[in-house]
């Protein structure tokens, strides 16, 4: 079954929230000497990995990877798309509603990062998409951290720049 635009959304801004939650509270109790306020804290984070469960739980169905092998990678590509595109037209209001220059500003330099970060999750998609269609195998191709890589055919835009 197929979820509504509005649903689809709202999970994928669920997920998003969950994981900022969860990161969050991870950072906390690493930094937090009181043990009692840790185990409070961690208990909640585990909590809030349920909820990841059941925001994916709708999500997942909602996707069919154009090439075999790859629906993990290209779940989570396709999120982080989202994710992106969520940010870039918040940030874009966030810069609208600034009543100061300056924040005015260093929204309008988020959004165009987050319009670069989706640009490059965008093209991975692509890459994945057009050269391995249909494919369960690797060839040719690396994901390394910090950049993308691939040996053998087209690359553009910010993938191209990653590489030199």
């Amino acid at each position: 079954m197929k979820l509504a635009d509005i649903n689809r959304k709202n999970w994928t801004e669920t997920l998003s929230l969950e994981w900022s939650a969860t990161y969050r509270y991870k950072m906390q109790t690493a930094i937090f000497n009181n043990p009692r306020i840790v185990a409070i804290i961690d208990g909640i984070m585990r909590n809030e990995s349920d909820h990841i469960d059941i925001a994916q739980k709708h999500l997942l169905p909602e996707f069919e990877p154009k090439v075999k092998g790859f629906q993990t990678i290209l779940f989570f590509l396709y999120l982080n798309l989202e994710f992106e595109r969520f940010a870039n037209k918040s940030y874009a209001g966030f810069a609208r509603e600034a009543e100061d220059p300056r924040s005015k500003e260093d929204f309008l330099r988020l959004v165009k990062s987050e319009g670069g970060h989706a640009k490059i999750f965008r093209e991975m998609i692509e890459q994945i998409e057009w050269q391995f269609p249909g494919s369960d195998n690797l060839p040719g191709m690396w994901l390394g951290i910090g950049f993308w890589f691939i040996s053998e055919g087209r690359c553009n835009g910010a993938m191209r720049k990653m590489q030199s």
